[in-house]
């Protein structure tokens, strides 16, 4: 009888066969991870290659573009500063009314040098409807105060319908201007300022020209300061119009002509400042009626004839120059009624007889000198008196 096989042997799986399976499995896995991440970045890399190429494609067109646009920019502004050439031609056959259009667009700093170039040019940047255009564009409430002072001090050099324009919709409410000009520019007052009509005070320094009639409008005005400008030409009577005036300088200003007789109206005057100027003829009686005067000058003018006897109604005055003119005769006795009278200055002159007794009454006076006329003679005893 054959012997049963033996039974089969039973396999056994030790712990570290088991460990090492695991991490063959775990190996496998991580490697096809990887191998997926590097696909991903793979395609990445090729992404951001292309967009690189492209990027650096656009950007050379671009430079290329801006290149061009440059040399383009540099021909146009060649052409600009040669209006005659193309800028011209362009707008040859631009009707007025567009041509004002477009013109409106450019600030007045720079579109009035264009009244310059042509005829045309200067016809549209004059008319009303440039005008009308360019105010509303440029002056709005939002502008900034230097934005606005700079139009303000644009105003002495614009046409004249812009300038009343410009007036009636921002200045016509001020009361106080004060503007120094500082270009080389030549500024004139315009006539246009009697639109201005609410100014209590008006200080302007850099102006050149005549003082226009029209100032006599200004009804507000207290004070008035021009001085030290190279004006010309003779006071203007309509001054005479300013009853409100308290204030007026226009000293050193080289004025000509003689004082007007107007300038007796100004009865609330307490300064009048006419020193330094090339003014003729005489001094007007009317002048006696400025009953209010505290401070009065004449001095450095070309104004001859005597001293009239009504400035001794001047009973306000502290301080009083005739100095360096060409008055003569007989100092008036009247000026003897000048008793707050601190200050006065009759030297230089043509002068002649004997100073007046009349001045033992001036009680204030702490100076006066006569000196530099020869026909003076002081017969009592005044130390301040200097003959």
């Amino acid at each position: 009888m054959t012997p049963p096989p033996p039974p089969p042997t039973p396999t056994s799986t030790t712990p570290s066969n088991s460990s090492n399976q695991d991490i063959v499995h775990l190996l496998e896995s991580n490697q096809r991870i990887l191998h997926h991440h590097s696909l991903v970045l793979q395609t990445i890399v090729t992404l951001l290659e292309s967009q690189h190429s492209e990027i650096k494609s656009l950007i050379e067109s671009r430079r290329s573009e801006i290149g061009f646009e440059s040399r383009s920019l540099s021909l146009q502004l060649r052409r600009l500063q040669h209006p005659f050439h193309v800028f011209r031609v362009c707008l040859g056959d631009v009707p007025d009314d567009v041509l004002a259009s477009i013109l409106g667009h450019v600030h007045p700093r720079s579109v009035f040098a264009l009244a310059r170039t042509s005829r045309r040019f200067k016809r549209v940047l004059e008319g009303p409807l440039f005008a009308a255009l360019s105010v509303a564009r440029f002056t709005n409430t939002n502008e900034e105060e230097a934005e606005m002072l700079e139009l303000e001090r644009i105003f002495f050099l614009a046409p004249n319908k812009w300038q009343s324009k410009f007036a009636n919709t921002c200045l016509s409410k001020k009361t106080e201007i004060s503007w120094g000009m500082d270009s080389d520019a030549v500024f004139r007052i315009p006539p246009s300022i009697r639109l201005l009509d609410r100014l209590v005070t008006l200080q302007l320094s850099g102006i050149q020209g005549t003082i226009p009639k029209e100032i006599g409008a200004l009804v507000s005005l207290q004070d008035l300061d021009l001085s030290r400008n190279a004006l010309s030409g003779p006071i203007p009577p309509e001054i005479g119009h300013l009853r409100n005036l308290k204030r007026i300088q226009l000293h050193h200003c080289n004025l000509s002509g003689s004082i007007p007789p107007e300038i007796g109206d100004l009865v609330k005057l307490t300064h009048l400042s006419f020193n330094n100027n090339k003014l003729t003829g005489t001094i007007p009686k009317e002048l006696g009626m400025l009953k209010e005067l505290r401070d009065f000058r004449l001095a450095f003018n070309q104004l001859t004839g005597t001293i009239p006897r009504e400035l001794g109604q001047l009973t306000n005055l502290t301080w009083f120059s005739l100095r360096d003119n060409r008055l003569t005769g007989p100092i008036p006795p009247e000026l003897g009624n000048l008793r707050k009278l601190q200050s006065l200055f009759l030297y230089d002159n043509q002068l002649s007889g004997r100073i007046p007794r009349e001045f033992l009454k001036l009680v204030s006076l702490e100076e006066c000198d006569c000196t530099g006329n020869q026909g003076l003679v002081l017969d009592f005893d005044m130390p301040v008196v200097q003959i």
